[in-house]
């Protein structure tokens, strides 16, 4: 029985190898609606180069385990009898395929115009000068392992310079290729940047597609909610994204993949860079959580604890993620795999799979509790601030005002629905809070409220002395001029750049965080760090938590020169401080 087609057009995404312009080949498919593109190339796939590439790994490894000499033998004669029987069955299929029909390349398309309803995958292959005896011999091939797309409404038909496997009918499809106007953005940029690398894969995100997406983020309830406001924030500031891999068949070949992801501006890949950094940092916390609670669980329920995960396997875990974090080139992130030896590969996968499931449900747990340390706190609170900025198109001000303008709410107040406290947002609004000053006989119900982020964990607290975080006045943040004002300043007024103006600093003495009045001056903080006299400071030894409003964070230690400090605290100085400042 000889593989059917599905089989082997699995086989052929796989084993691409062969460098090609796609974009070239498929250009009249791509368009500005055009949302992923995958192109395979097999013109220089050999299945005897992936048996040779396998038994020659194979070998390696064994040497490398110190496996004896019958040992080898035996295994090495197994491995090669299994890739016998796997080629009689994928062989003849496969070079029907690609040596009878003479079909060395394939795209596979998602066309965010093609179905008003859903977003679906077309396939499709050249098919210039091809016989109506080729479409038949396909055909046949392709019967037993496409039936499954029967129930999905799927079409096999050529059409053009192509043949097309595609959602609908032979109408649909005609209808779809007669509005295609190819275009050079999106997928076109993003293939460009991939030059003639293995498996290509491009993703635009293009307007149809972002709608989309967004409609769905805002009313799918199946995400925790800071798990959708980091997609919210992906959707919106992602322009497109091209990726390209090694030859996975190819046993020993381990060149690093490369991922080039474009955003809408510079800032938005600064920015997503820093909430890929604090994910790791939430994973790996999420991580020990999780086995703090298994180590509680046993205990209660068998008796004695389970043993303790040793500290360097949270911190190497950590140490390895981090080697993937992304390389900022203006508006682009560039991800490139780290390149090690295949037998440490090996061992780090193997170590890695069997705390994946651990990680799953830690991620979920870790979304139900608040974050632990100051700097995640911290980069939270920048996070809701930009995703602020992003819906109401400027930072939240200061406070806002009363008609006579005097102070109402902090700027704190009005991120809750961005920092996992939609509920109590909500609850203030449905009794008018908003409407009434902060320290009202009506909002003084809620001084006493805990926000997790807003609490430093070394930090203390007592009543309504509970926010250990504080914007600088003048800085980023500004007062409302008039009543109801939702905005302050923006981006724009950044002129030092977001990397060097300081958005959230921390506070030696706690206060309330609904008080709009509370938030540390540039004088006080140019009097320097845990200074007396001064606000800013921390029960941290020897400094304090600052972050950028990048996302990034530093600590201040106590000798912070007050210049600096000055620096730091303008959004318009005019000057840098180097980042790598930490003091002593």
């Amino acid at each position: 029985m000889r593989c059917p087609a599905l089989c082997t057009f699995l086989l052929a995404l796989a084993v691409s190898t062969a460098p090609v312009a796609a974009q070239e080949t498929f250009a009249p498919l791509i368009t500005e609606n055009t949302a992923l593109f995958v192109h395979i190339d097999l013109r220089k796939v050999e299945i005897n180069d992936i048996k040779q590439s396998w038994t020659t790994y194979a070998g390696e490894l064994l040497t490398t385990l110190k496996f004896d000499a019958i040992s080898t033998r035996s295994t090495l004669t197994a491995i090669n009898r299994d890739l016998n029987r796997l080629d009689e069955f994928v062989r003849p299929t496969y070079e029907t395929i690609t040596q009878t029909l003479g079909i060395r390349e394939i795209a596979l398309i998602v066309d965010t115009d093609f179905d008003s309803d859903t977003i679906p995958l077309i396939i499709a292959v050249p098919w210039k000068g091809k016989t109506n005896n080729d479409f038949l011999m396909l055909e046949e091939l392709a019967a037993e392992g496409i039936l499954f797309l029967d129930n999905l409404n799927y079409t096999l038909v050529p059409k053009g310079d192509f043949l097309f496997l595609a959602p609908g009918n032979v109408e649909s499809l005609t209808a779809w290729l007669d509005g295609l106007k190819p275009s050079e953005t999106g997928i076109m940029q993003a293939m460009k940047a991939l030059g003639n690398d293995e498996i290509k894969v491009a993703l635009a995100m293009t307007d149809i597609l972002r709608e989309r997406l967004l409609d769905e983020l805002r009313s799918n309830s199946a995400f925790p909610e800071p798990m959708s406001n980091i997609l919210l924030n992906l959707a919106r500031k992602i322009d497109w994204a091209a990726a390209s891999f090694p030859n996975p068949l190819m046993a020993g070949k381990h060149e690093p993949y490369k991922m080039t992801v474009k955003t809408l501006t510079e800032s938005d890949a600064r920015q997503l860079r820093t909430m890929l950094e604090a994910g790791i940092d939430m994973a790996i916390t999420a991580w020990q959580g999780y086995m703090v609670m298994m180590q509680e669980f046993s205990r209660d329920f068998g008796g004695s604890a389970m043993p303790e995960m040793p500290q360097t396997v949270y911190e190497f875990s950590r140490g390895y993620l981090r080697t993937m974090l992304p390389v900022v080139e203006g508006d682009k992130m560039v991800f490139q795999q780290p390149v090690t030896e295949p037998f440490v590969e090996l061992a780090i996968y193997a170590a890695a799979a069997p705390t994946l499931f651990f990680w799953i449900d830690a991620m979920r747990w870790e979304l139900e509790r608040p974050m632990p340390s100051c700097e995640n706190n911290m980069r939270q609170i920048v996070l809701a601030i930009h995703m602020y900025h992003d819906v109401y198109n400027g930072f939240p001000p200061l406070y806002t005002v009363d008609a006579e303008g005097k102070p109402l709410h902090s700027w704190r107040t009005l991120i809750l629905p961005f920092i996992e406290q939609n509920a109590l947002y909500e609850e203030m609004m449905s009794v008018g809070a908003f409407n009434e000053p902060w320290d009202s006989e009506l909002n003084k119900q809620f001084h006493n409220r805990i926000i997790p982020v807003y609490v430093c964990p070394k930090g203390e607290v007592e009543g309504d002395k509970n926010c250990h975080y504080s914007a600088i006045v003048g800085g980023g943040f500004l007062p409302a001029k008039n009543v109801r004002e939702m905005t302050g300043a923006n981006f724009s007024r950044l002129t030092d750049g977001t990397s060097n103006t300081l958005a959230v600093v921390e506070v030696k003495e706690a206060f309330c965080w609904m008080d709009p009045t509370a938030d540390v001056t540039l004088e006080e903080l140019v009097k320097g760090i845990n200074a007396e006299g001064g606000r800013v400071g921390s029960n941290h030894r020897g400094g304090a938590n600052a972050a950028w409003f990048d996302g990034s964070t530093l600590f201040l230690s106590d000798d912070t020169p007050a210049e600096f400090l000055r620096i730091m605290g303008l959004p318009d100085s005019g000057e840098a401080v180097p980042r790598e400042w930490r003091g002593r």
